[in-house]
């Protein structure tokens, strides 16, 4: 996950992105927001920011760790969306963050110092962050890991793409982990245990703030029909302004047939009611089985297309394994590495339709 952001003097590229060692289980390694640039968007620079302690060294690209960095407990996080913001009246706030991050061990805790969810961010340079305190959407209310931002300027608003957890699309839920790793819901009077019955699914939430800290209660968007296969559900999604409509990338999630996330094309007229497109067809499929580096799982990064004279650049993470169930084996990846990396997609200027 990441943003990319050009800066309107130079044109030099900035990226911003998630990097998590291959050992999630050794509490000394804990995710960072990391930081790249380049001048044409294919060779990529990670300088030396001297930022934050990683290892005992500070010559690192890392601009942003989680709260929680002990022998104990260790911080996640698990997405990052950023805005470039220059027309912010606050210089303090020129750049905004929104992370998904939970703790370990106490990652269903509501009590614990900072309860998992999705917490903000400011920043006037976009490598010194100051973040609020309490997250502004909670796990145990529902809100999931996966979640995008976008800056509705028409509408002077700010926009955040979330994941909710629940069993049904319009219903509400509270969630906790109990027993065995097993996830219990509130069915109105009593928490039950999720199951073949009545079993947790991603869908997708929009909500909405003036001021990047008060958001709206997420209303739901982007529900499955009976035009899609059963086992499909929304795993996240983009947005992004484009002439006078909104358009953005739904991250459709094949559970149990390929196990893979592959991307189709929304759109939107008001930036609140969004519809897929024409026959959703994957407007970024994965790579070939057994072949690509990107047979796997895609995420978009959370930006806008970059425009490289008559194309649009669109950059994305994505990785050789499916993220789980499915019946595509696993195998040894094609290159070095954890079997993760970021990739390139053109489409022609205006090459939507």
């Amino acid at each position: 996950y990441g943003s990319i952001w050009r800066e309107p003097g130079d044109g030099q590229l900035r990226m911003w992105y998630l990097a998590r060692p291959r050992d999630l289980d050794d509490r000394r390694f804990f995710t960072s927001v990391c930081y790249a640039t380049s001048t044409d968007g294919l060779h990529w620079t990670k300088p030396d920011l001297h930022l934050c302690d990683f290892w005992g060294n500070t010559a690192n690209n890392v601009c942003f760790q989680p709260h929680w960095k002990s022998d104990k407990a260790t911080g996640r996080f698990d997405t990052v969306s950023i805005l470039h913001d220059p027309s912010e009246s606050r210089p303090l706030r020129r750049y905004k963050m929104m992370t998904y991050q939970y703790a370990v061990p106490d990652k269903w805790n509501p009590k614990a110092a900072f309860p998992s969810g999705n917490y903000v961010a400011f920043s006037p340079d976009g490598f010194h962050w100051q973040e609020q305190s309490k997250p502004v959407f909670r796990l145990d209310h529902g809100i999931g890991d996966c979640m995008t931002l976008m800056h509705d300027t028409p509408r002077k608003r700010y926009t955040a793409f979330v994941k909710i957890l629940s069993p049904e699309y319009g219903f509400y839920p509270k969630l906790r982990e109990k027993v065995d790793d097993k996830i219990q819901i509130w069915d109105g009077k009593k928490y039950i245990f999720c199951s073949g019955e009545n079993p947790v699914r991603r869908l997708r939430g929009i909500s909405f703030s003036d001021d990047f800290v008060h958001w709206t209660k997420p209303k739901f968007i982007l529900p499955t029909d009976k035009d899609d296969p059963p086992d499909i559900q929304m795993y996240n999604n983009t947005g992004f302004l484009y002439g006078n409509l909104y358009l953005g990338m739904a991250y459709v999630y094949h559970v149990d047939t390929t196990g893979g996330i592959d991307m189709q094309l929304i759109w939107s007229r008001d930036g609140e009611q969004w519809q897929r497109a024409f026959d959703r067809t994957p407007i970024l499929p994965n790579g070939v089985d057994e072949r690509d580096w990107d047979m796997g799982c895609h995420a978009m990064f959370t930006n806008p297309p970059i425009q490289m004279g008559d194309e649009l650049w669109f950059y994305y993470g994505s990785q050789w394994k499916r993220h789980g169930g499915g019946q595509v084996k696993r195998h040894k990846p094609l290159f070095t590495g954890s079997g993760t990396a970021f990739g390139r997609a053109k489409l022609r200027l205006d090459g939507f339709v």
